[in-house]
C-alpha cells in the first residue's frame, strides 16, 4: 500500500474514533435527528469500548505493517489514537462502577464486575423458548415467546417482557433478552409478547395487547409451569412506558374490551429507559418538538391541544396511584431519545402522591437502550433487576421454585428497603461508588 494512504487511513480513522468518542462524552440532544444519531453512536461507543480498544491497537498495527508510519499523517494519528483509548478506557472503568450503582440504588451488597463479556445475548444452555405463542387472535403480533428453565418449574413467578421501537418498530425476539434469560435462570416464566404497532395501531391498541398478554397469562400461564397470581412486568423505551401504563391501570375496562372480568394486577414493574410525561409539563425534552409530531401523527393521532385528555390518559405520570404496585426505573444519565429528567420528575411525583416503592436507578454516561448488548454496564444492572423482582416475590411471601439447583438463586441479600421512595442520583452514586471502592458503606439516605 501507498505509505501515504496508509498514513492518511490511519489519521482518518483516529478522527472518526476521537468524534465518536467526544460524542460519548458530550451527547448531542437536539434537534431530534441529531439525538438520534447521537443515540446510536454514543450507544455502540459506550457499551462496546473494550471492542473499540481492540480495534484502535489492530488499526495502529495494521497501518505500521502498511508503513503509514512513513508518513506525517500517521505520526499524527498516534497521539490522537491514544488519547482515544485513554478515554474508551475511562469508558469501561466507568462502566465497572455500575455494580455499586446498583448496590446503592437497591442498598444490597454489589457483585463483581464482569470485565470482558461477549457483546451479543446468547440463550444460556440451561434456558429453553417456545416461539410464537398466539395470545389473541386479531393481529398477526399478538404472539408471544416463552422463557423456562429446561427443569420446567411449576407454579413459578411469570415476568412479561414488552419489548420498545418507539411504538413503531420492533421485536421481541430482539430486546429484552439478557432480562429474560437471567430471569428464567433464576426460576421465573418469563413472557415477551410482540404487540400492534403505530402507525397501523392506533394507542391504546399497543396497551390493550399487553393487557391481553396479562389475561392470556392468567388463563393459560400455568400451561408452562407459571403462577397465575404472582405476574410482573416489565419492558425498554416505548415498551417501558406501556408496562408503566399497564402496572397502573389494572381492571380499567375501557383498556380491557372483551376481557373486562379478568384481574390484570401485577405485582411489581421494570422500567428501562421509559416515557412517563407526553405532554412535556416542564421542559424536559430536549427536542420534544421532533417526538410530539410522531406521537400525534403516527402514535396517538390526536391533537394535544384539542384532545390533551387523550394524552394524559397516555402519560404514567397522569395514572400514578397510591395502590401503584412497586417500581424500579433505570434510566441512563446521557439518554438522548428519552430524556433522564422525565423518570426523575415521574419518581418525584410518586413520592408526592404516596406510591408504596418507586426506586430511580440512573446510571453515569450510560446511553439509551444500553441494556441490548450484553455488557459490563448490562451485566451488573440486569443482575440488579433480577435481584428487586425476585426480592417482590419473596416479600409476597413465596420464594421461588426450589426445583433449580441451588446456584441458580441469586445469593446476595434481597433489597432491604422499607416502604419509602428511593431516588438515587448520578451525584450520590459517583460518591457512593468512591466510598466503596475505599471500603466504606455509605446508604444514599443516610
Amino acid at each position: 500500500m501507498n505509505v501515504q494512504l496508509a498514513g492518511q487511513l490511519m489519521l482518518a480513522y483516529a478522527t472518526a474514533t476521537l468524534l465518536l468518542v467526544a460524542n460519548a462524552a458530550r451527547p448531542l440532544r437536539r434537534p431530534a435527528p441529531l439525538a438520534l444519531a447521537s443515540f446510536f453512536a454514543g450507544w455502540l461507543t459506550n457499551e462496546l469500548a473494550l471492542l473499540h480498544l481492540l480495534a484502535i491497537a489492530l488499526v495502529t498495527a495494521l497501518g505500521a505493517i502498511a508503513g503509514g508510519l512513513g508518513h506525517w499523517t500517521g505520526w499524527l494519528a498516534l497521539p490522537v489514537m491514544a488519547f482515544s483509548a485513554y478515554r474508551l478506557w475511562s469508558l469501561q472503568l466507568e462502566a465497572e462502577r455500575t455494580v455499586d450503582h446498583v448496590g446503592t440504588a437497591l442498598q444490597a451488597a454489589p457483585a463483581e464486575p464482569q470485565r470482558f463479556v461477549f457483546p451479543w445475548p446468547l440463550r444460556p444452555a440451561d434456558v429453553e423458548v417456545v416461539r410464537n405463542v398466539p395470545y389473541a387472535w386479531s393481529h398477526r403480533r399478538q404472539r408471544l415467546d416463552v422463557y423456562r428453565h429446561r427443569s420446567r418449574p411449576t407454579k413459578a413467578p411469570a415476568f412479561l417482557y414488552v419489548h420498545g421501537g418507539a411504538w413503531v418498530i420492533g421485536n421481541k425476539r430482539q430486546q429484552g433478552l439478557m432480562t429474560v434469560h437471567r430471569l428464567a435462570q433464576q426460576g421465573f416464566v418469563c413472557f415477551s409478547i410482540n404487540y400492534r404497532l403505530a402507525p397501523m395501531g392506533t394507542f391504546p391498541e399497543p396497551l390493550i395487547d399487553v393487557k391481553r398478554a396479562i389475561a392470556w397469562i392468567r388463563r393459560h400461564g400455568a400451561e408452562f409451569g407459571a403462577d397465575p397470581e404472582r405476574i410482573y412486568i416489565g419492558g425498554g423505551s416505548a415498551g417501558a412506558h406501556l408496562s408503566m401504563l399497564a402496572a397502573l391501570t389494572p381492571n380499567d375496562t375501557e383498556l380491557q374490551p372483551g376481557f373486562e372480568s379478568i384481574d390484570t394486577r401485577v405485582h411489581g414493574v421494570v422500567a428501562y429507559y421509559g416515557v412517563y410525561d407526553l405532554l412535556n409539563r416542564e421542559k424536559q425534552w430536549p427536542h420534544y418538538a421532533g417526538v410530539r409530531r410522531l406521537w400525534r401523527y403516527a402514535v396517538i393521532k390526536r391533537c394535544p391541544t384539542k384532545d390533551p385528555g387523550s394524552w394524559r390518559s397516555a402519560s404514567p405520570i397522569d395514572r400514578l396511584h397510591p395502590g401503584a404496585p412497586p417500581m424500579l426505573l433505570v434510566h441512563g444519565e446521557y439518554d438522548t431519545l428519552a430524556p433522564a429528567a422525565d423518570a426523575r420528575l415521574f419518581v418525584e411525583e410518586a413520592r408526592r402522591i404516596g406510591v408504596s416503592r418507586a426506586i430511580l436507578l440512573e446510571l453515569p454516561r450510560a446511553q439509551h437502550a444500553f441494556e441490548i448488548f450484553p455488557s459490563t454496564r448490562s451485566r451488573a444492572v440486569v443482575d440488579g433487576v433480577a435481584q428487586f423482582v425476585s426480592g417482590l416475590v419473596r416479600e409476597h411471601g413465596e420464594g421461588l421454585t426450589s426445583s433449580l439447583p441451588s446456584h441458580r438463586l441469586l445469593d446476595r441479600p434481597t433489597p432491604a428497603i422499607d416502604a419509602q421512595q428511593l431516588t438515587v442520583n448520578v451525584g450520590e452514586l459517583h460518591e457512593a461508588g468512591r466510598l466503596r471502592r475505599h471500603g466504606h458503606g455509605r446508604s444514599p439516605q443516610q
